[in-house]
């Protein structure tokens, strides 16, 4: 379980709020018990900034954690396009925010005017790679290098989801929607966005670990889980991706770089609308900021503003 910490504000953010939240059974059969729970918790944020806060999630029966980037103009009562970003292996929701320091680079775009003004959601996912996977357990003495056993898809489809459309009024509409993800994070997004291609129009993969020597298909293909349902390439081969946009990128000197071209090439096959970025550079921060920019302008930018 990790702990919550204290957050530096961002530049053209107000600050950041902490909140916790006890998290009630699936949300199909929770009614109106998991709408006073809601309705129990600190009001949120209500104008531009960041918030986290912590919650308890019933599937995966401990405490995860969630962040939030409510734009420029923010306002509750009334619903925003949401961007879902998730994190790579070894981190948690910090990492869009705090070492890439995305709120920033949103404000900036905003400002600018070449970005539409979208509430961005970074969940906690552990090292769980956005599989459902049996009965939560840690697999390993090192919560920070562990794999995670549960069921991360669903927690991120009912609970995740769930939240940010009811405390932030993230829209429910595919058109406004999208997922995307880092390294593990991206395995997990084009996981998930090509499992339910129903709910989100846009889909990114930056840097995905598709394929390459570090990827864990001894854990992730286990237990009866069938490559043709949970790989993102197999996926690309018969699910119906039409109307979905896919942005895929990847460092030239990234050994995951196979899997971008490969999956690239798979969907091109489909007619899917893709676009692979390569670029110079490896598996590392430095690439990524580099891009994150890239990175807004195809979740969010205005047409004019993408290169």
């Amino acid at each position: 379980m990790h702990s919550i910490r204290q957050l530096r504000p961002f530049a053209g953010a107000a600050g950041v709020i902490l909140a916790t939240l006890a998290a009630c059974p699936l949300f199909a059969s929770c009614g109106s018990d998991f709408k006073k729970t809601v309705d129990a918790l600190p009001p949120p944020r209500t104008e531009a900034g960041l918030e986290r806060f912590e919650f308890r999630s019933s599937l995966l029966k401990k405490t995860m954690g969630m962040y939030v980037y409510l734009p420029p103009g923010y306002a509750p009562g009334k619903t925003w396009p949401v961007v879902y970003l998730l994190h790579g292996y070894r981190n948690d929701e910090i990492e869009w925010f705090e070492y890439h320091h995305l709120g920033e680079v949103a404000d900036r775009l905003i400002a600018e005017g070449k970005m539409e003004p979208v509430i961005i959601v970074a969940p906690r996912m552990d090292n769980g790679w956005g599989l459902d996977s049996g009965e939560p357990a840690m697999d390993g003495p090192s919560p920070k290098s562990a794999l995670y056993r549960g069921p991360y898809e669903s927690y991120f489809l009912k609970e995740v989801m769930y939240l940010a459309e009811t405390r932030y009024g993230a829209s429910r509409e595919r058109a406004k929607r999208s997922l995307g993800g880092i390294s593990m994070g991206g395995f997990s997004a084009l996981h998930i966005g090509f499992r339910h291609p129903e709910l989100f129009a846009k889909i990114g993969g930056h840097s995905p670990a598709i394929r390459g020597w570090d990827v864990p298909d001894f854990f992730i293909y286990s237990d009866g889980r069938k490559r043709s349902e949970h790989d993102p390439i197999e996926l690309a081969r018969t699910r119906d991706l039409k109307g979905a946009r896919v942005f895929l990128d990847c460092g030239e000197e990234d050994e995951l770089i196979a899997g971008a071209r490969e999956l690239a090439q798979t969907l091109k096959e489909r007619n899917v609308d893709v676009t692979l970025l390569t670029a110079p550079g490896g598996h590392n921060g430095a690439y990524w900021h580099a891009h994150l920019e890239r990175y807004l302008l195809f979740y969010a930018g205005k047409r004019s503003a993408i290169p």
